[in-house]
């Protein structure tokens, strides 16, 4: 073991035994630099076990990471992704349900639902075609077998456009879909783009009773390709990140988003960063800037 290795093990431990952990998630981003060398050091394996739902064992799963990357490295070093989101989802996931992962990157939430919940049936959604190659992996590391991975984006519309990666080997996550070319970009190619509500027709699937949605601003293109998902009768659950910034530049906003879904008779709670969901109103969207909502309709 190096004393880079070291120095990330270190990290990981003491991340997990301090009840502060937004102050040390900062110190890592800043450290990220310094503990991968990128010299044949940046790839990990990550074990991640919990608690499911109401204290019953989950089975865990493992994720080939790439540490070079923000959002892996974060993981690694947590051992979790968003803690407090992922709380919510294992709390609220139910056995044999139909989960959908829009903009699934590696896989995470994928591989988190199929190890809560063996007989959910879940579609992951990847357009960018490196995510896609790694979330294959994951699966095939994990052996499971109800994840269908479909290397499309989700939207209002079906058909292509153009997907900015500004910096896809340390931002996987940073990628932002646009209907033309973006003008002064680099690593932009063309995706696919299909409404949910066609894919599960012609998939012959049983309608969405979770979905998670975090595309980096098109979420109301996803809400409304996914129109009749969402007003089936029945208890129907999302979690939506709401990243204003991101919004705004593709043309609308966190409040255009929660009204959308408010319309269609689902209640909004805002994830707080210990785990728990407090219920959140319009102005309460409208002023805020951004983070992991959870909505449900019964």
């Amino acid at each position: 073991m190096n004393y880079r290795q070291w120095l990330l093990k270190l990290y990981r431990s003491t991340y997990r035994l301090s009840p502060v952990k937004y102050g040390l998630s900062r110190i890592a981003s800043k450290l990220r630099p310094f503990l991968v060398s990128g010299r044949g050091e940046h790839e990990a394996l990550l074990r991640q076990t919990r608690l499911g739902s109401q204290g019953k064992s989950a089975a865990g799963f493992l994720a080939q990471l790439d540490l070079r990357d923000r959002i892996q490295f974060m993981m690694y070093a947590r051992g979790c992704h968003e803690p407090a989101t992922e709380r919510v989802f294992a709390e609220k996931l139910e056995k044999n349900c139909c989960f959908v992962d829009a903009g699934a990157n590696i896989g995470y939430f994928s591989l988190l639902a199929a190890s809560l919940s063996p007989s959910a049936r879940i579609f992951s959604f990847e357009p960018l075609p490196k995510n896609v190659v790694a979330l294959h992996e994951n699966i095939r590391l994990n052996g499971f077998t109800n994840i269908a991975v479909v290397e499309k984006a989700l939207g209002e519309v079906s058909g292509a456009a153009w997907i900015e990666a500004p910096d896809p080997i340390r931002e996987s996550g940073w990628n932002t879909i646009w209907p033309v070319k973006p003008e002064n970009a680099s690593n932009n190619c063309i995706v696919q783009i299909m409404k949910l509500d066609e894919f599960l027709e012609g998939a012959r699937a049983p309608t969405v009773d979770f979905m998670k949605i975090d595309v980096e601003g098109n979420e109301l293109a996803v809400l409304k390709g996914a129109r009749l998902a969402l007003e089936a009768p029945g208890r129907r659950q999302l979690l939506v990140e709401i990243n204003e910034p991101c919004l705004v530049a593709q043309g609308t906003s966190g409040a255009e988003v929660n009204d959308f879904l408010l319309q269609r008779g689902y209640a909004c709670f805002r994830i707080r960063r210990n785990g728990s969901i407090t219920p959140c109103g319009a102005a309460d969207i409208k002023n805020s800037d951004g983070g992991n909502y959870y909505y449900v309709k019964r």
